[in-house]
């Protein structure tokens, strides 16, 4: 799956914000299962930002309430496209699923953004591996 839309450019202490990547699958029996997320993101004001991520699983969100499972700070020296990536890996039950990716930014300072200038090269991948 590959995110879609326009910029989103998340400013200070914003709330998580789904990043146009959600998947559903089905399993016939408990299956464990490998979640890989990479993306892009970009700093648009020059000053740092953290933008953070993470996954939604059946609804719940996974990782620290404020910091999710992964941060990448920006910097004033470096504001173009710097890459994050999430893994994770569970075993799901019997019936239907639904992942997801959200990313906000949790710094009081700076913003921080997904699909920025909707271009390619600003997109976000999520891809579920079950055996």
């Amino acid at each position: 799956v590959e995110s879609t839309g326009g910029p989103d450019i998340l400013g200070s202490s914003s709330a998580w914000t789904p990043v146009g990547l959600a998947t559903a699958f089905t399993v016939t029996a408990p299956t464990q299962a490998q979640v890989e997320m990479s993306a892009t993101q970009e700093s648009v004001n020059g000053t740092s930002g953290h933008c953070s991520w993470r996954f939604v699983i059946d609804g719940a969100p996974l990782g620290d309430p404020n910091y999710g499972q992964a941060i990448n700070v920006g910097s004033v020296t470096t504001t173009w496209w710097t890459p994050s990536s999430l893994l994770w890996g569970q075993s799901f039950a019997a019936g239907n699923h639904t992942v997801s990716v959200e990313v906000r930014n949790s710094s009081n300072t700076g913003d921080c953004g997904a699909n920025g200038d909707a271009l390619p090269y600003g997109r976000a991948r999520l891809l579920v591996r079950v055996p």
